[in-house]
């Protein structure tokens, strides 16, 4: 009886696209319900984004007060009028947490045995500050003393980084400490420090010394020339034009005698560091390789290259009127050495050895930044333990990868760059940012100013941390 229905194979399309209809229906139904997931998701985020913000800027410190306002914001701007949970925590790390959760009923997946759909998100933020709750923040301002910044440069950096310590001071001073990291040349880590284990300083020592020359007395001069030489004139990468005379005479000698005379070579420890040896030079940690102390030589012109640091360095300290006298005393001289601020900078936020003051604050309740200032590229290199050497590119490559280090060490940079237009270093300056928009270029004193200021606000308005 069923055998002519078995032979029988008309329909069996119609049977066929029924199934799969119901199939690809599914998939787009599912797909519909995923697309509303997903902007439900969304515009709960924003509520949360709203609620975190509001509550962090409210100046309010009691935790159930701040729940109230997160939920009086998610309330607010709720406009779907969705039934919503809004959960408010003050973390351990001192921020402002809060959790925005609420159900979305399916359309097509409830077919499937699934009518509804919990969504969840979570925002942070940080106070502006004045409450107990605020971040706390480790800052190193490593600022370009060099030739180039003397005078009215130098008072510039000096407002301008005063003036966002003052600004440091208008927030809650408890949880903010500040370092600052002068630089040219060299990097002056203070006498006091001669005898730390991380330190190899040569003892200072002097040298007596009889030199002789050949003299001759001049008896005359005749028809005397004086010519005057326009030229440009360098120091530390900037030039200016300049003049100077020359004269030239027919001069007449006596005959030739032997002069000597004393000289005593001094050899003194000024609180001037070099770098170590590669790769300890891209290092920030003591490990088990000593800095090297650079003995400044006196006495023998011409002999060995002076060297000398006069602006030494502060450490991390929350004592803001040390941090601004410190940055009034600056002086500018010396050429420059950009990887020794960097580097020392990155020492002032790291908990190990040389600097230890940033090891006093566990590393994941706060934030570290570095401020790195200059007014112009590399005007020297490593040579051996000294910075007196020529090659450019290699002390541009060591910018590059200290600047590489210290990101990957979890520590925000900003960067300015004062009144120069050298292509490779405003490069090297904006990749070493931690963002492009935390790099900035000021023109002059007014808009390194603002520059400081900037980052001032920027450091502390309300920002999610996730």
């Amino acid at each position: 009886m069923f055998r002519p229905y078995l032979k029988d194979i008309s329909g069996n399309i119609a049977i066929t696209f029924a199934v799969c209809s119901l199939m690809l229906l599914s998939t787009m139904g599912a797909a519909i319900d995923f697309n509303n997931i997903f902007r439900k998701k969304t515009t709960y985020q924003s509520l949360a984004d709203i609620a975190a913000l509001a509550a962090a800027g409210s100046g309010e410190d009691i935790e159930s007060k701040l729940r109230e306002i997160a939920i009086a914001a998610v309330n607010a701007n709720n406009f779907a009028d969705d039934t919503l949970k809004t959960e408010l925590t003050i973390t351990d790390e001192g921020r402002v947490q809060v959790i925005v959760s609420g159900t979305y009923d399916t359309i097509f997946m409830s077919i499937f045995g699934k009518p509804h759909q919990d969504i969840s998100v979570l925002a942070e933020a940080v106070a502006s500050g004045g409450t107990h709750f605020s971040a706390a923040m480790d800052i190193a301002l490593v600022l370009d003393t060099t030739a180039s910044m003397a005078g009215s440069k130098l008072d510039a950096l000096k407002t301008a980084a005063g003036a966002l310590v003052v600004q440091l001071e208008s927030y809650d001073v408890d949880s903010i400490r500040v370092s600052v990291i002068p630089f040219s040349e060299y990097v002056n880590v203070g006498l006091s420090r001669r005898n730390e284990p991380w330190i190899d300083v040569p003892a200072d020592n002097s040298t007596a010394l009889q030199a002789c020359q050949i003299d001759r007395d001049l008896i005359s001069s005749t028809n005397c020339v004086t010519t005057l030489h326009n030229d440009t004139c360098e120091t530390d990468g900037v030039y200016w034009s300049c003049s100077y005379e020359t004269t030239t005479c027919d001069d007449i000698y006596g005959s030739p005698y032997v002069v000597c005379y004393d000289l005593i070579s001094v050899k003194e420890w000024h609180g001037c560091v070099g770098s170590r040896l590669a790769p300890w030079n891209k290092r920030a940690h003591k490990g088990n390789v000593a800095i090297p102390g650079l003995l400044d030589e006196v006495g023998l012109p011409g002999t060995v290259k002076a060297i000398k640091c006069v602006n030494e360095i502060l450490p991390l300290t929350k004592d803001m009127s040390v941090v601004r006298a410190k940055i009034d005393s600056l002086t500018a001289k010396d050429l420059t050495y950009l990887p020794a601020g960097l580097i020392w900078g990155w020492r002032a936020l790291q908990p190990e050895a040389p600097l230890i003051e940033a090891g006093t604050v566990q590393a994941g309740s706060k934030t570290s930044v570095l401020i790195f200032m200059t007014d112009g590229g590399n005007t020297v290199s490593q040579d051996g333990k000294q910075h007196g050497g020529t090659d450019i590119d290699q002390a541009n490559k060591r910018t590059e990868d200290l600047c590489d280090n210290i990101k990957n060490d979890k520590i925000k940079i900003y960067t300015v760059a004062y009144d120069f237009n050298g292509a490779d270093t405003l490069r090297i300056l904006k990749d070493c940012a931690t963002k492009r928009n935390m790099s900035f270029l000021a023109s002059n004193a007014a808009g390194l100013q603002k520059v400081f200021e900037d980052i001032g606000d920027d450091l502390f308005e309300l920002r999610l941390t996730r």
